[in-house]
């Protein structure tokens, strides 16, 4: 009797270990995706990712000002500033 059941167990066994081909996954592309109630924020997220890299880059560009001025080249960077603003009255 034993040995019906070891080999019934066996067989179990082995034939739980079979692959079968893995069921078709729908492609994303077909539904697009629904809105929800996040996608305001995200939105507003990205915005802010945006804004935050210009004013990344004025500040390097205000730094890479600061250091020629700082070098001896005190004068405008501007050419259309003029070099001695009117004085005030």
């Amino acid at each position: 009797m034993r040995i019906w059941i070891s080999a019934w167990f066996l067989a179990i066994a082995i034939g739980g270990c079979g692959s079968s081909p893995p069921p078709d996954q729908p492609a994303a592309d077909k539904d697009p995706p629904r809105e929800t109630v996040l996608d305001d924020m995200i939105k507003t997220e990205d915005r802010a990712k945006a804004a935050g890299a210009q004013v990344e880059d004025r500040v390097n560009q205000l730094n890479k000002q600061l250091d020629v001025q700082e070098g001896g080249d005190a004068g405008p960077q501007d050419p259309d500033a003029s070099p001695n603003p009117p004085p005030n009255p």
